[in-house]
């Protein structure tokens, strides 16, 4: 089982005891053998004077292991004693049909940790009504639990101060008192009948001592009101109470506080409502002109593979220019090749290339040039007559 538990809040104490009355566990080394490894080291054990074993601890996992082992230990009983972080919850409407061993179970295979569960009879029979309590260790807020298949509503247990029959003070039960008896009327410590004027040693009022409406008794119930709902100890309790803050002035102050906690939220949610309107609005501004980006998009697209099909273009047109200087340095390489053998050949057959004439030289008419006869007479072959 995992609880959760706030450390500070107090100590819980446990009862090992067995069928017989006194614990299976009272030498000391069966203690540290049988709990050293279940507890934490600053659990503390210790064995009164009826033989019972007591563990003292502030941890909710030493109390699950050590419960779960004294369990299962045949003959052997574990209760709880005392505890200052038990949480009491009231469960109406429950079947009368259903065991208390049956609701137990249901409820420990919730991971609940329980402490003890009651039923209620009618006052005066044996006829049980449909009303349990039960103490949960750790404090916890719930409003609901499970029982079979049923859910149920449940609601804080706000139990009376705890009071002694014997010396009519608060905190302890007169089974543990060693104080002298008192009387509840006058408050003297007789044991005759009282035949003195009632009057309330505690208030000096003139009732009853168990009166619950005296005035300190109301103060003990706000006090273990404080207690219970507020998570505080008991002198802290008693501190604001002596101070003048009761319960119900704790809880105006704290439904003061939480209204105005509540108050300054509204105000906020306001301003994020104009914040979300304002924003809202500039979305509403900006959706033309997210439409046109989304036009220029399109027409950057547009241009975008236009320039990818120009690149490829040039891409192609320096493919190409390259081949051709590659065919116009071979052609080149041809010439000067074919030049070289002319040079060969012109030396091998002597011939001597002249310059050409400058025509500047000659300033003859055509008709010189018609009228000039070779010097030289050139034969013509036989000829026609």
């Amino acid at each position: 089982m995992m609880l959760r538990y706030r450390i500070g809040c107090g100590s819980i104490k446990l009862c090992i005891e067995s069928t017989a009355g006194p614990s299976l566990w009272v030498k000391p080394s069966a203690i540290n053998t049988t709990f050293g490894s279940l507890s934490h080291k600053d659990d503390f054990f210790f064995v009164n004077k009826n033989r019972k074993l007591i563990l003292v601890t502030n941890r909710i996992s030493s109390t699950e292991k050590v419960v779960e082992y004294v369990h299962s230990t045949p003959n052997a009983i574990v209760r709880l004693i005392d505890s200052n972080i038990v949480t009491k919850y009231i469960v109406r409407d429950v079947e009368t049909d259903f065991l208390l061993e049956d609701i137990a179970k249901e409820i420990a295979s919730q991971d609940i940790l329980v402490s003890k569960i009651v039923g209620f009879k009618k006052k005066g029979t044996s006829e049980p009504i449909p009303i349990i309590l039960i103490d949960e260790i750790g404090k916890t807020n719930r409003s609901e639990i499970k029982i079979g298949r049923v859910i149920f509503r449940v609601s804080r247990f706000i139990e009376n101060p705890k009071v002694c029959f014997k010396c009519l003070k608060f905190g302890h039960t007169q089974i543990r008192c060693n104080k002298d008896k008192r009387c509840s009327k006058c408050g003297g410590t007789h044991n005759d009948e009282c035949t003195g004027p009632i009057k309330c040693f505690r208030c000096n009022e003139p009732h009853d001592a168990l009166d619950k409406n005296c005035t300190i008794f109301i103060r003990e119930q706000e006090i273990i009101n404080l207690v219970q709902t507020h998570d505080i100890l008991f002198a802290e309790a008693r501190k604001r109470v002596a101070t003048g803050q009761s319960f119900a002035a704790v809880a105006g102050s704290t439904s003061t506080s939480k209204s105005v906690v509540s108050s300054e939220v509204q105000a906020q949610l306001s301003d994020l409502l104009l914040v979300i309107k304002s924003l809202q609005d500039q979305i509403t501004n900006l959706a033309p002109q997210v439409s046109q980006i989304s036009n220029l998009r399109e027409v950057n697209k547009k241009i975008l593979d236009r320039c990818i099909q120009t690149q490829e273009h040039l891409d192609h047109q320096i493919v190409e220019n390259k081949n051709l200087q590659a065919l116009m340095n071979s052609q080149n390489k041809i010439i000067e090749s074919l030049t070289n053998r002319l040079t060969v050949l012109e030396s091998n057959y002597g011939f001597r290339s002249s310059d050409s004439p400058d025509p500047g030289l000659y300033h003859q008419s055509l008709d010189e040039l018609n009228n000039f006869s070779p010097a030289i007479p050139v034969d013509t072959g036989p000829g026609i007559g």
